[in-house]
């Protein structure tokens, strides 16, 4: 790997920390429930499953619906686990009588 791939994957790999951060912190601001957001992401592995990726021959297509697919599921996956341990920090710092 050079020099530029490495700080692709490495910039990369920020944008998803970011966005992973983000989106555990809105969540919980909104108040979605762990189901909320356990069936915002099954409607999202749905979706993908259904679609294609244009541009690319069918069996490629494929393939690379798959790995978004599967890319999509973990990242919708550490949000929720993320809200999860977010909502359990907020309860224990300001527990309700």
């Amino acid at each position: 790997m050079d020099q530029y791939q490495v700080n692709v994957a490495v910039r990369l790999l920020a944008l998803e920390e970011v966005l992973v951060h983000v989106a555990k912190v809105l969540f919980v601001a909104i108040g979605a429930t762990e189901q909320g957001m356990a069936d915002l992401r099954e409607r999202a592995s749905q979706k993908l499953q259904e679609s294609h990726l244009p541009g690319f021959e069918p069996a490629l297509s494929d393939h690379l619906s798959a790995e978004l697919q599967v890319a999509v599921d973990e990242m919708l996956s550490r949000i929720e686990t993320g809200a999860a341990i977010l909502r359990m920090q907020l309860h224990d710092a300001h527990p309700k009588d």
